[in-house]
């Protein structure tokens, strides 16, 4: 049984670059094209806790506000620009079960949600 399914709006370059700002992440593959490009990628990608951030979200729906919770989640893949994700929490027998899908049908995290 889904337990939380959420669609992002289409992401975009500067949302990679405003997260890794805020999170005084200074890795130039999260703002700089050509620098992405050199470490083998096809542009910025977004950072693994620009992803967690998404989770927080997912995890205070399925677990409460106030309630302790842990994730033990494996990145996969890129969060590349101009695609959306889709975070789903599976109720799979006591257990919860997340995974992150882009709109490209690639699987960027997937792993558990323990609260």
């Amino acid at each position: 049984m889904t337990a939380y399914r959420y669609t992002t709006p289409i992401l975009d370059a500067l949302a990679f670059a405003r997260m890794s700002m805020a999170t005084d992440d200074p890795n130039p593959i999260h703002f700089d094209h050509q620098a992405a490009v050199r470490a083998g990628l096809p542009s910025v990608i977004g950072s693994g806790l620009f992803v967690m951030g998404l989770l927080d979200k997912a995890a205070r729906s399925v677990a409460g506000d106030h309630a302790g919770y842990k994730f033990d989640i494996q990145m996969r893949g890129p969060v590349l620009p101009g695609r959306s994700l889709e975070i789903s929490v599976v109720d799979d027998q006591d257990r919860f079960v997340v995974q992150v899908n882009d709109s490209a049908g690639g699987v960027v995290a997937k792993g558990r949600l323990h609260y």
